[in-house]
C-alpha cells in the first residue's frame, strides 16, 4: 500500500510574483537598464567643443583684478 506523502514532502511551487527577490531584482534591473540608457543618450548627443582663444595675461592684469586697492576703489 503506497503511504500518502506529507504536506511538507511535497513540491509546492510558489509564485515568483509574490516573492521580495523577484521586485529587488527586477528594480535593479530597470535601474540599470535607465542608466544605460542614459549614458548612452548623452555620449550620442554630447555638446560640441568650442576652442577659445586666451589673450596673453600680463601679471599687472592679474594682480590688479584681485588686489584689495581695486575693490575698495
Amino acid at each position: 500500500m503506497p503511504e500518502n506523502p506529507s504536506p511538507t514532502a511535497t513540491k509546492t511551487r510558489r509564485n515568483p510574483f509574490k516573492s521580495l527577490w523577484f521586485w529587488v531584482v527586477l528594480a535593479f534591473v530597470l535601474l540599470i537598464s535607465a542608466w544605460s540608457t542614459l549614458i548612452y543618450v548623452a555620449a550620442n548627443n554630447r555638446p560640441e567643443v568650442i576652442e577659445l582663444e586666451q589673450a596673453p595675461a600680463t601679471t599687472g592684469e592679474i594682480n590688479s583684478a584681485t588686489s584689495a586697492d581695486s575693490v575698495a576703489e
